[in-house]
């Protein structure tokens, strides 16, 4: 039997080789689908099953209908017609997730991932960027979409990224709330802002005294240039 998605056209009989690269490697199933290095020992555990998925690598690389597993570590994507093999991605190898609706060929809307992993030294990168940087889950039942992306928020949401640490160290953070917040439950979004009220940092009292004391004329030059942020730090601290 021969697929056929876009440009792609490729035997079911064989399996396409898996472009390792990004993150993205291939990975063996047991007889319930599970993946068969699935670290229970470690806490790895399957969160939701999704069936009836198709994956596209790249813009056009359509590699079949498959089962989705999604664990609180990655997602993994099962081939329907070799159940013992499929591919899987560490969510902290996916720099951006979210809900699309340029599935190639069909147009459904799908799931976007955008993979940020290592590559291999020995790896092709100029060959292999196209064909798997870019990766799109596509459910054949359209009602699911909602439903997957809201799995993968909470579970991206359990892996942060290793340099996240370091980022609120040096102070500097940019996010938009409504777009973080987007298909997470009620204990996520919780947290999230928590999280983000955290690394707010407003002048204590005493400090703003201090620079009044030093700078008379510093509220009446509040609304001008280099001084009207500082105006905002006063005006948070309640000095106005």
């Amino acid at each position: 039997m021969t697929e056929q998605r876009g440009q792609v056209i490729w035997s079911a009989a064989q399996t396409p080789s898996v472009p390792q690269s990004f993150g993205l490697e291939a990975v063996s199933f047991t007889a319930r689908g599970d993946p068969d290095d699935l670290d229970r020992e470690d806490g790895e555990e399957v969160v939701q099953r999704f069936e009836a998925v198709a994956i596209v690598l790249g813009e056009s690389e359509y590699r079949g209908n498959g089962a989705l597993c999604v664990t609180n570590r990655r997602i993994c994507w099962q081939d329907q017609s070799h159940t013992d093999t499929g591919y899987a991605v560490a969510f902290t190898d996916i720099g951006l997730h979210a809900i699309a609706t340029d599935s190639p060929g069909d147009g459904k809307a799908c799931i976007y991932l955008q993979l940020a992993g290592e590559t291999p030294a020995d790896a092709d990168v100029e060959e292999d960027a196209l064909l798997s940087k870019e990766v799109r889950l596509v459910p054949g039942n359209p009602d699911l979409l909602q439903d997957l992306f809201k799995v993968l928020c909470n579970c991206a949401a359990l892996n942060p990224d290793p340099g996240q640490e370091e980022d609120e160290e040096d102070g500097e953070f940019f996010y938009d709330q409504d777009e973080v917040l987007t298909g997470a439950d009620a204990d996520s979004r919780a947290a999230l802002l928590n999280h983000f009220d955290s690394l707010l940092q407003t002048p204590h009292s005493a400090d703003v005294s201090e620079l009044l004391a030093e700078d008379p004329e510093l509220v009446s030059r509040r609304r001008s240039g280099a001084d009207a942020s500082m105006s905002t730090d006063l005006a948070l601290a309640g000095a106005f």
